[in-house]
């Protein structure tokens, strides 16, 4: 074999084996990359480490309110009640869930049994109740341990619609007067319940800036932070929602 030969057969061999090479790297570089994202969505997940998290904040929300844009996102109910039990193991015992096309109230079911199920995972014995349930059957008087509030379009806009037509329909009765409705009075009627504050933080997840027709009147004085897709938000993520909060100023329009 000449020289220029096995010039060329090392050449070839050389190409080959760095073909080899970099196909390998690059299918460790993904499987590096899958195990990262995995640590980061479970990393601090044990009940300890969330509430030595929590602990690091100068205030936490008494109620959050997370917004899933079912209308452009596929709805993973475990991911989401994975976010759910987050903000329950951080010391937030109210927390609402809400699509815009009532996709969540239609899973309920099976909703429930998911976050149940990651709350007892969560939760050591004893393990805090639990109130998974829409508006209309929430108990009138406050659980003793956490409450997911399952919200609709109807409990929106539509009983806003709704209340304006039963006062302007008082009004002409003459039951109330024009200057009896006020804020105190819409605050009155609206309220989803007496034990329920409203939200002090919503979290809408699909990347999207809109509310998506969450209840208004409950977001006037909510801080609203947007999210990646809630199959996508790691507990880092949520995490730093919780810090964003704390160091929030809220004038109330001071």
């Amino acid at each position: 074999m000449g020289v220029t030969e096995g010039l060329l057969s090392f050449t070839l061999s050389t190409l080959h084996y760095s073909r080899m090479f970099k196909i390998y790297v690059g299918y460790a570089l993904g499987w590096l990359w899958t195990s990262m994202l995995f640590v980061l969505k479970h990393k601090g997940t044990k009940l300890e480490a969330i509430q030595e998290d929590a602990n690091t904040l100068n205030k936490i929300p008494l109620h959050i309110a997370i917004l899933v844009n079912s209308r452009e996102e596929q709805l993973n109910l475990d991911d989401l009640a994975r976010l759910v039990v987050w903000a329950l193991a951080s010391g937030i015992n109210t927390v609402s869930l809400y699509s815009p096309n009532d996709t969540l109230n239609e899973k309920l079911i099976t909703l429930r049994q998911c976050i149940v199920r990651h709350h007892q995972v969560m939760f050591s014995p004893p393990v805090p109740l639990v109130e998974v349930t829409e508006l209309p059957q929430l108990s009138a008087s406050s659980c003793p341990g956490h409450t997911v509030l399952v919200l609709s379009p109807k409990d929106g806009r539509q009983r806003l619609t709704e209340l304006a037509r039963k006062l302007s329909t008082s009004v002409l009765k003459r039951q109330i007067r024009v200057t009896d409705v006020d804020c105190h009075l819409l605050t009155d009627k609206l309220v989803l319940s007496s034990n329920i504050p409203d939200p002090d933080l919503a979290l809408v997840c699909g990347g999207t800036s809109s509310t998506l027709g969450f209840p208004p009147w409950q977001l006037r004085l909510t801080e609203i932070q947007t999210l990646q897709g809630h199959g996508k938000v790691t507990y880092q993520d949520f995490f730093q929602s919780l810090q964003r909060f704390a160091k929030c100023q809220q004038r109330y329009g001071k």
